[in-house]
């Protein structure tokens, strides 16, 4: 993922603040394609910003998603 205002993404030895998981699926249901993983939002930040770079990173990594189904959607405190 890259690095934005809205996401920080977190190197394996540091833990963000928060988990998420994107499940998309392109238009025509041959692929379905999940990212997860930790980052810390910006202050201020919000789940709808997070979500837009989500699916903007799945589309650069794989154009196919660039108009995408989305089957699931969360982000959560990581700690417990």
């Amino acid at each position: 993922m890259s690095q934005t205002a809205a996401v920080q993404p977190q190197a394996a030895a540091a833990q963000g603040t928060h988990h998420y998981v994107l499940t998309l699926q392109t238009l025509g249901g041959r692929r379905i394609f999940t990212l997860s993983g930790l980052v810390t939002p910006r202050v201020g930040g919000s789940r709808w910003e997070i979500y837009q770079e989500l699916v903007a990173v799945a589309a650069r990594q794989e154009p196919e998603l660039a108009n995408p189904i989305v089957l699931f959607y969360d982000i959560q405190p990581n700690q417990l």
